[in-house]
């Protein structure tokens, strides 16, 4: 839901209302502009001069007309802040009578609860609604697409499909959603919505099925008409894109790696058993939201959901901001990148940068532990009856995922604490087809129970990874030691 309009600043407090009578029968002040007299406009409501303000948009009714709906707007507003409702209402159906019409989410805030009460306002909502649909009828698909300029013909970038905020389009989105290695490396989709739901405004979360139906056809002309790596697609949004883009996740619409989340809304289809779904499927992402945002306790909930199911990479609150963009944003997006899909930086081979991010899964299958992060271990094995893994003790045989869940949970007791590991003389060698790896190593692997330490030295550690859905898995693991090592440390007793 986009914010709203900037004559409308501070919604959020309860103001006391001036008496401005007197001042308001002044003749208001000629403006060389438009942006002239908005500006004037906005200074004076955050400076709890109503009366002022409205007086200026009286006038500013008939002296701008293409701005019709923005001023008629501003000026129930300031009639509402001056607890004149009746008179906000007849700013309304001034606007609905010169051709204006008011969006769903006009009216979202609780200031405006004494304009709703009157039942006039029932009929202007109802004449609304009736000019949305029939322009909703006129509403034709959008989709920009942004390649990095310099991209080298034939070769294939990961994609990032970024839906607008409700009530927002693509013109008012695009300047926040971007950031450095969106702009260098990705092929980037700006799909709009058929949702009308404003003038100039649309909403994924109006008809969630319609949404998905709309994005897969996107994502099917995107993998088809432009330079894009179907193993490597990222989805994201701001509030109804946000929860759109969950919402993908969550049915497995089409293929993604990862999600990046900010302001969403809770989405219908999103569910704790979808989300492992999602994580099995290798999909990770991160959740961002605002330390204002009036959604943020549903948020919590959410991103709970997303670290018990391992769908997660981060979650995090933008302190001091409501319901918008944080400065920090690009960073952010960025930072998720880096985790969720094979970036290939340039002058970077595929198979080398294939190569890292399957050493960085072998290696944090075991380094996942000094941290206890127990999402990032479970992203990176198979999360079905192919998982198999070998201890070097007869007892410990792992088949399946289930059984390796429950040996897990004895890892996060906190009697338990990880200390140091080694890898030594790690060697990967890649299936001919590129989606099947395999490896060697030694590893040296220590921990403490209770404060006692022990270690695995010198162990044996082999293992396949599998790419599926565009993130690599491991799927088998066997960890030995060396008998001639075993023994000459550990002698059998001599024979009597």
């Amino acid at each position: 839901m986009r914010r709203v309009a900037p004559a409308a600043v501070a919604l959020a407090a309860v103001f006391v209302v001036l008496d401005g009578t007197a001042l308001a029968r002044e003749k208001p002040p000629a403006f060389a502009s438009y942006a002239e007299m908005r500006a004037e406009v906005i200074r004076l409501s955050n400076e709890k001069m109503y009366a002022e303000a409205a007086a200026i948009l009286e006038k500013a009714v008939d002296a701008y007309p293409d701005r019709l709906r923005a001023n008629t707007y501003n000026l129930a507003l300031m009639r509402v802040r001056l607890g004149e409702p009746e008179k906000a209402a007849g700013a309304l159906e001034l606007g609905l009578s010169r051709g204006a019409w008011y969006g769903r989410f006009d009216f979202f805030a609780d200031l405006w609860a004494p304009l709703k009460a009157l039942p006039r306002f029932a009929r202007i909502e109802k004449r609304c609604e009736a000019r949305r649909a029939e322009a909703e009828k006129l509403v034709k698909p959008r989709l920009d697409v942004v390649v990095p300029p310099g991209a080298s013909p034939g070769k294939k970038l990961p994609l990032f499909i970024a839906l607008h905020g409700g009530g927002e389009n693509v013109d008012a989105f695009r300047p926040h959603w971007t950031s450095p290695l969106l702009q260098q490396g990705f092929v980037v989709a700006y799909p709009q919505s058929t949702q009308l739901v404003a003038p100039d405004g649309y909403d994924w979360m109006q008809d969630a099925p319609r949404t998905l139906r709309e994005l897969k056809d996107v994502h099917a002309k995107l993998v088809t008409g432009y330079p894009v790596d179907p193993a490597r697609v990222v989805i994201g949004g701001f509030s109804s894109g946000g929860a759109a883009a969950l919402e993908v996740v969550a049915a497995g619409t089409f293929p993604v790696s990862g999600f990046v989340s900010l302001c969403p809304p809770r989405p219908p289809g999103f569910t704790a058993e979808s989300a492992r779904a999602a994580a099995a499927r290798g999909v990770r992402g991160t959740l961002l939201t605002t330390e204002r945002d009036p959604r943020l306790a549903d948020q919590r909930e959410t991103a709970e959901v997303m670290r018990s199911t391992g769908l997660l990479v981060d979650f995090v609150v933008a302190p001091d901001i409501g319901h918008w963009y944080p400065a920090d944003l690009a960073a952010r997006i960025d930072a998720t990148l880096r985790v969720v899909v094979p970036l290939e930086p340039s002058g970077e081979s595929a198979e080398t940068g294939e190569r890292t991010v399957v050493e960085a899964a072998i290696r944090d299958s075991i380094g996942w532990a000094l941290r206890k992060d127990r999402a990032r271990l479970e992203s990176v094995l198979t999360h079905d009856d192919d998982l198999f893994i070998f201890h070097p003790d007869s007892k410990s045989t792992v088949r399946g995922w289930a059984a390796f869940s429950r040996l897990l949970d004895g890892f996060m007791d906190p009697r338990f604490v990880a200390t140091r590991f080694e890898v030594k003389d790690l060697a990967i060698t890649f299936s001919r087809a590129g989606d099947v790896a395999w490896f060697s190593s030694i590893l040296e692997d220590c921990g403490s129970w209770e404060g006692k330490e022990s270690c695995w030295k010198d162990t044996r550690w082999t293992g396949v990874l599998e790419k599926r859905a565009g993130s690599w898995k491991i799927v088998q693991m066997h960890f030995s030691f060396a008998r001639d090592k075993v023994l000459s440390e550990c002698p059998p007793p001599a024979a009597k």
